[in-house]
């Protein structure tokens, strides 16, 4: 069933409950919570740090339709959450695709505090997404400067020179950042999600979320390791392409040594975007050439029916 995440609104909704009646505490990474539910009422507090609700707030749920609705309040302002209730827990979707970004409260019955989000937290996250500057941590380092509308990166996968002009766009609680990137063939820009109340992102693999997405965090404050984040980042690259190509060599081996092909297998180019192939010598050697040098595609190899007789690296 697809669930709205957030509706920016200020409206309360009437107690309408119908869900099984009974007291709850909920809990996920990150998040505490109490949620009541009876003959006349439907209660619930969350507390997620810097988001969360005021005190233990008003719901409505629905247990035909297996969904809840509450106000919450974040660093942007106020919205109604809609929650998804399933077998163990209460799952509240924070992001614009479904599946990504949810917050999956496991029930287990008892009472607890109901205070909900400490006003303090809330508005010193305020603070922070006004000045807009924060450093990225997890798959990749780096620093987002909302004032500037600049991105700075660097990770094994992923790498900017300098700090990018972006394109920001606003899709519910999450923020689409379009950004000139490493490693790209065709100048097409890389593309980060980044949810504004989790403080959380991906790099997307493809376009449904997948296990395969590279996932990172933002934290207030400047990208102060910055050099050697750098120097870790492009090493690993090196490292992390130099075992690629060798794992190619082994799997090429018993292809090489003997007559050449007249053209290079369309496979094998799809498989190597980046670099420019081609064979070469009486032993017919495959050498590759990465075009144009970039991160992530730096080594230039010479890979013979012995493995790699030769790796330069390319700047």
């Amino acid at each position: 069933m697809a669930v709205l995440a957030f509706i920016l609104a200020c409206s309360r909704p009437p107690p309408a409950p119908d869900l099984p009646a009974g007291s709850w505490l909920l809990e996920a990474e990150g998040v505490t919570g109490s949620l009541r539910i009876g003959p006349e009422a439907c209660r619930i507090s969350l507390d997620g740090g810097a988001w969360g609700t005021l005190g233990e707030v008003r719901c409505r749920a629905h247990a035909e339709q297996g969904w809840m609705v509450f106000p919450v309040v974040t660093a942007l302002g106020e919205a109604d959450a809609v929650a998804r209730w399933d077998e163990q827990a209460l799952v509240l979707p924070l992001g614009s695709r479904e599946g990504e970004f949810e917050v999956s409260l496991l029930r287990r019955e008892g009472t607890g505090d109901a205070r909900g989000v400490d006003p303090l937290l809330l508005e010193g996250e305020r603070a922070a997404w006004e000045r807009g500057l924060f450093r990225l941590e997890g798959a990749f380092a780096g620093e987002l400067s909302l004032p500037r509308w600049t991105l700075d990166l660097a990770g094994p996968t992923l790498w900017t020179e300098e700090p990018e002009l972006v394109e920001l766009v606003e899709q519910g609680m999450d923020l689409l950042i379009e950004v000139p990137a490493e490693p790209s063939v065709d100048g097409t820009p890389t593309r980060l999600r980044i949810n504004r109340v989790l403080r959380r992102g991906v790099l997307p693999a493809q376009a449904q979320p997948s296990e395969l997405d590279l996932a990172f965090r933002l934290e207030p404050g400047p990208w102060s390791a910055r050099d050697a984040d750098r120097t870790s980042a492009r090493q690993r690259s090196l490292d992390l392409e130099r075992e690629r190509l060798e794992q190619l060599a082994v799997e090429l081996r018993p292809g090489l040594g003997g007559p050449c092909p007249e053209r290079v297998p369309a496979g094998l180019s799809q498989a190597l975007w980046g670099y420019a192939l081609r064979f070469e010598g009486s032993e017919c050697a495959l050498v590759l050439e990465p075009e144009p040098p970039q991160h992530g595609r730096r080594l230039a190899v010479r890979i013979e029916a012995s493995g790699i007789a030769e790796s330069i690296e390319r700047r």
